[in-house]
């Protein structure tokens, strides 16, 4: 696989958090024990507080892409859809699904990004809303995606892009196993929705490589994910639904012949960096062409911070590029 790696802009010292990162980490709590967990009652979370605190991007854009909104019908609904465009699109399409353990964000919460995408790659970016857990759990968001999907496929664009990040990346990774499309690009992408300690790969802080003076804050950001990768099961699936589904978890399917060219993005201190690599090297053993991009000291959630982390720009341009080889 070819691979990227983006070096830290600020901080020198290898296996460290980028300073911006670690000056927001340090501030938190540290736990006493990183192999203690514990997870909240769906029941306790206030998902109100939590969808109305989703982090948003800022507008870096130069003010050219046209943005319109409209309704898609889906099966017996209809799915919100906003459509960032340049004066003169190429015939190239990009389908943006956004992230939020498959229970907050919206088309709000990445529009910076979808607007910028939109600028750097000339393509024509759609961002939808799917119906978000736990009110509607799976898979009733992936429904939402493969019907927008299905949408674009019937338009004269003549290359279609499906990514997203986190939850967006599962929903995304999901979709090419069910729709052909020319490119597939995620970003610390949740493939692998199994606990921790179920994990093939045997999740766990040692697949890591972390300076001593920085191990605590960097264990402490990865067991929050590791918490709330369950918790997110927990909102996402029914009772009994079974995470092995290669519909939940894409990671474990038996197809993936079916993949297109795909591109990782990647950050050093994700909880799902391992679950990207695994997968990366089951798409090339079914001779998928893998690219990766690899951010140094980046966390889960920096591509929520476009005007903040400078690297977030970056990755959008990355993305960029590979939408203009096609």
């Amino acid at each position: 696989m070819e691979r990227v790696v983006k070096q830290k802009l600020h901080g020198t010292k290898p296996h460290t958090f980028d300073d911006v990162i670690y000056e927001r980490e340090a501030q938190k709590e540290i736990a006493d024990n990183f192999y203690l967990e514990t997870i909240r009652d769906i029941k306790d979370i206030d998902m109100v507080t939590w969808r109305r605190d989703a982090t948003k991007g800022e507008d870096i854009s130069d003010g050219s892409i046209q943005t319109t909104t409209k309704n898609v019908k889906v099966d017996d609904h209809y799915v919100p859809i906003r459509i960032y465009q340049s004066q003169t699109p190429s015939k190239k399409a990009v389908l943006f699904i956004h992230g939020g353990a498959f229970a907050i964000g919206s088309i709000l919460t990445k529009d910076a990004q979808c607007k910028y995408l939109a600028q750097v790659s000339n393509a024509t970016v759609i961002a939808l809303d799917y119906r978000l857990a736990p009110e509607n759990p799976f898979p009733c968001g992936l429904e939402d995606c493969l019907g927008v999907l299905r949408w674009m496929k019937k338009m004269p664009f003549e290359k279609i892009i499906i990514g997203g990040d986190s939850a967006g990346g599962n929903l995304s990774a999901v979709c090419c196993l069910e729709e052909q499309v020319d490119l597939v690009f995620l970003i610390y992408a949740a493939l692998d929705l199994a606990p921790a300690e179920e994990t093939e790969y045997h999740w766990d802080y040692s697949l890591y490589e972390m300076d001593k003076e920085q191990e605590n804050v960097i264990k402490n950001r990865l067991l929050r994910f590791k918490i709330g990768a369950k918790e997110m099961l927990a909102l996402y699936l029914k009772e009994g639904e079974d995470y092995h589904n290669p519909r939940i978890s894409p990671y474990y399917s038996d197809a993936l012949n079916k993949f297109p060219r795909c591109l990782f993005i990647n950050s050093e201190y994700d909880y799902y960096y391992p679950n990207c690599v695994e997968f990366a090297k089951k798409l090339e053993e079914n001779n998928v062409p893998c690219k990766e991009i690899f951010y140094e000291g980046m966390d889960h959630g920096f591509f929520d911070r476009l005007g903040t982390i400078e690297q977030t720009k970056d990755c959008i341009e990355e993305i960029a590029k590979e939408i203009i080889a096609l």
